[in-house]
């Protein structure tokens, strides 16, 4: 059974190797995306409906940041062109 609370389409918990993850802020993340900030923020917003990109977070502050993992495993996951 499900704990209260929890989402199907929310990240998995970090794990003990991904605890010393880097944190990276919305610029850092779309510079490596090689999207806009704009687009990282949509994708963000509408996360919890349709999964795009990577998972964002929320600091204590309610700040958005991205895993370095989540960032890379979503770039390496990207079907390639050729």
């Amino acid at each position: 059974m499900p704990k209260s609370g929890s989402k199907d389409n929310a990240p998995a918990p970090p794990s003990p190797s991904r605890k010393r993850d880097r944190l990276l802020t919305p610029k850092e993340a779309a510079d490596r995306l090689a999207v806009s900030h704009k687009t990282l923020y949509r994708w963000a917003s509408e996360w919890e409906a349709a999964p795009k990109g990577p998972a964002p977070l929320r600091t204590e502050t309610n700040r958005r940041v991205y895993r370095e993992s989540d960032v890379d495993r979503y770039i390496e996951d990207l079907p390639t062109v050729g």
